[in-house]
């Protein structure tokens, strides 16, 4: 079993190697989304394991493509995430076509569980062709906004509360 981990936080990364390298899987890695797809597109690969925010490409997109392309579509896709986590996330997740979706940080046995579940379930899902992604690519905007909006109000918050300090 071939498995693409995918993520930019070393800590993250680490964990999942260790985890899944006790149950005997194949891996590799890549930092984002491009990277992942370079990956996807020279390696033989059965599962793709996500983080959503990474830089250059994130979780949403890399996601979305794959189910776009007739020789990845296939492939079940689990969301490893801490910071997506609001009912929009999921939403977003389910309709982009990911198999699971998994919160940081997981325990083992919740891992090896998702990942057999994912693998059971890969649904037989038809290629989305681009020109009818408009609301899919809308809503992902939609969510990456509203996550950027929540980064903003928290560094006001903590910038705020420095300034009482000094």
């Amino acid at each position: 079993m071939n498995i693409l981990l995918v993520d930019d936080d070393d800590d993250a990364l680490t964990s999942l190697l260790l985890a899944l390298r006790s149950k005997g899987y194949e891996l590799f890695t890549s930092r984002n989304g491009i990277e992942a797809l370079e990956v996807l597109n020279n390696k033989p690969v059965d599962l793709v394991i996500t983080d959503i925010l990474m830089p250059a490409m994130d979780g949403f997109e890399l996601c979305r493509q794959m189910k776009s392309d007739t020789s990845l579509h296939e492939i079940p896709l689990i969301f490893h995430t801490a910071t997506y986590i609001d009912k929009r996330d999921k939403t977003l997740a389910a309709e982009l076509g990911a198999a699971e979706y998994l919160l940081k940080p997981a325990e083992p046995e919740v891992l090896y569980k998702t990942i057999e579940d994912a693998l059971a379930a890969v649904p037989q899902l038809p290629v989305i062709p681009m020109q009818d992604q408009a609301g899919i690519i809308e809503q992902h905007r939609n969510v990456i906004a509203f996550k950027l909006d929540q980064k903003v109000k928290e560094l006001e918050i903590e910038k705020k509360a420095l300034r009482t300090q000094m």
